[in-house]
């Protein structure tokens, strides 16, 4: 069985799972590759939009793409289900059939280059009242077949209010492979085993300025 666990935001996971092939093949801890290996790999792309409401609720527009999906005769995206509403699917491309059941997409006759995006609003936010700190989670992600995991290739963005600031990127590596601009950041990664993203946000300093007079 393979499986992907992208969460919106980690402690509120959701996760994919597909179920192809029997074989058993060896786990591997998260390790990040330097490069895109050369055979082309599962691309899950994710999109998430944090408004202020979000920062209230908890709750932000979730899109993501899942391209070049390995063949296989059932698959089914899993979300948590008290973290998920309004799911739908966008685009379903080389797919036999795709539908929604309870919190999941299932699928079934995935065909190469298949290709699924879905929309949903996700609980992704945590609020720390007494520091004023967010907290996006997001994850795990990956690519596994019964106890083993294979090379996966992940875009995160995320758009945030430009009254935070983001102060915190976990695991660190992801430091290297982060842009991050004003009110907004993407996220490049490849890597193998299971990856899970923390975010920190804190509010943004007002300085005050003085007038002499």
């Amino acid at each position: 069985m393979a499986a992907w666990q992208p969460a919106l935001l980690g402690v509120l996971a959701q996760c994919a799972t597909l179920a192809p092939a029997d074989d058993d093949i060896p786990g591997r801890e998260l390790h990040f590759l330097p490069a895109l290996p050369p055979q082309p790999i599962h691309y899950h792309q994710k999109h998430l939009t944090l408004s202020t409401d979000s920062l209230i609720s908890g709750w932000a527009d979730h899109q993501q793409c899942h391209y070049r999906l390995d063949p296989v005769a059932a698959l089914e995206v899993v979300f948590k289900k008290e973290h998920v509403r309004k799911l739908a699917i966008r685009r379903a491309e080389h797919i036999g059939r795709a539908w929604i059941e309870d919190s999941s997409v299932q699928l079934q006759d995935v065909g190469a280059d298949a290709v699924l995006c879905i929309a949903s609003e996700s609980r992704v936010v945590r609020h720390d009242a007494p520091s004023g700190r967010y907290t996006l989670n997001s994850g795990p992600y990956m690519r596994r077949y019964l106890d083993g995991y294979f090379p996966m290739q992940l875009t995160l963005v995320v758009d945030y209010p430009a009254t935070l600031q983001l102060d915190d990127i976990q695991p660190p590596e992801l430091r290297l492979h982060t842009i991050d601009l004003p009110g907004h950041l993407q996220i490049d990664a490849v890597f193998e085993g299971q990856l899970v993203i923390n975010l920190g946000f804190t509010p943004k300093k007002v300085e005050k300025t003085q007038q002499k007079r």
